[in-house]
């Protein structure tokens, strides 16, 4: 008996054994006050009838002994226990998954929940993104909308606008084949006709440069 307790270091591990073996049924009601606590689960172990259950009790002992150890380690590292039900099949599935990426079960559940978690992340990243390039397109839209309203306002005068070019054009063409004409027929225009068109020209080319149309150097001798 002895040694089969010989893993038993302190008062505390003591403790902690006495309560298991009472939630398992072998109190120490009837042990003497004075008694230490390592005597104290000698006693309550040898409730267990026969040497054989006496060993397989304290093996079981040690084992949930060092289990609790491993979960207090645990979650001194940031893992709690967690309890759960699930399918025959999910089971299945599960050391099937765990088999493949050569790990516990818990660590496969471990890294479906992060997968999942950093999976989740990016669809919302990318929902954000697409929400924000929606709005930009509709901001657009919306300011094209508004520029058509304007464009249809401005329609007459950008006809007038037209008319006034082409107009303006026609005269210059005219003027270009009277010159034409009369150095055709050899009649050159004197010298006052001559300042007279030019002065024309220039004044309608001046007017083209003023509404930004055209922007043209011309020079007659």
């Amino acid at each position: 008996m002895n040694d089969d307790l010989s893993w038993i270091k302190n008062d505390e591990q003591c403790l902690w054994i006495q309560q298991y073996l009472a939630r398992k049924g072998f109190h120490a009601i009837d042990y003497e006050e004075n008694a230490g606590p390592k005597e104290q689960v000698k006693f309550q172990v040898s409730k267990a009838k026969g040497e054989l259950n006496q060993y397989k009790l304290i093996q079981k002992t040690k084992a949930a002994w060092n289990k609790s150890q491993s979960r207090k380690k645990r979650e001194s590292e940031g893992f709690v226990t967690q309890s759960m039900e699930i399918t025959k099949s999910s089971q299945k599935k599960l050391k099937a998954l765990a088999a493949r990426k050569q790990c516990s079960q818990n660590v496969a559940i471990t890294k479906l929940i992060e997968e999942a978690g950093s999976l989740t992340a990016s669809l919302s990243e990318q929902l954000k993104t697409a929400k924000k390039e929606l709005d930009e397109e509709r901001q657009k839209r919306k300011l094209l909308t508004s520029n058509i309203s304007d464009r249809k306002d401005s329609k007459p005068h950008i006809d007038q606008l037209e008319e006034m070019i082409i107009s303006m054009s026609r005269t210059m063409i005219e003027q270009n084949l009277k010159l034409q004409t009369a150095e055709a027929f050899n009649t050159p225009l004197n010298k006052a006709q001559k300042q007279e068109v030019q002065q024309k020209l220039e004044l309608k080319i001046q007017t083209l440069k003023e509404k930004g149309i055209l922007q043209l150097n011309v020079t007659y001798k």
